[in-house]
């Protein structure tokens, strides 16, 4: 279906013999699906708006039974850094029919010059991990 949908209808009126409120119940699904539609249309106005021109991805391989926190250089500088609007990261699970990336707890460091990614482990079996930054530049 093409976004955005059309506006629906919210004006249906009963044409049969015995009354009943079923065009009432189409109407007013169709004003909540309109008024959903109105503010997602809003929000990516306003994302839209965003000047997004910072993007940094990549991956890195945890090695097994690796003790305390592993941390991962974004190459990202901090001093061309306005904000950061999101960050991820994702851990392979190898288990999982099919294949699968999950989301994995982490942390995003502010280091000396760059941002880092922080992601600990415990010292349990290493994974293969990916993850995102995305930032407006200054």
């Amino acid at each position: 279906m093409p976004y955005p949908p059309p506006t629906l209808p919210v004006n249906r009126t009963n044409a049969t013999a015995q009354q009943d409120t079923h065009p009432a119940d189409h109407n007013a699904a169709n004003l909540a699906i309109n008024d959903v539609v109105s503010r997602l249309n809003a929000l990516i106005a306003q994302v839209g708006a965003i000047p997004l021109q910072g993007r940094a991805w990549g991956g890195f391989t945890i090695p097994d039974g690796y003790p305390g926190e592993y941390l991962v250089d974004t190459g990202v500088a901090i001093a061309g850094l306005s904000r950061v609007l999101f960050f991820g990261t994702w851990a392979s699970d190898p288990s999982a029919s099919p294949f699968a990336w999950v989301p994995w707890q982490s942390r995003l460091l502010f280091g000396a010059t760059n941002l880092r990614i922080g992601v600990n482990l415990g010292g349990g079996v290493g994974n293969t991990f990916q993850w995102t930054v995305l930032y407006v530049p200054v």
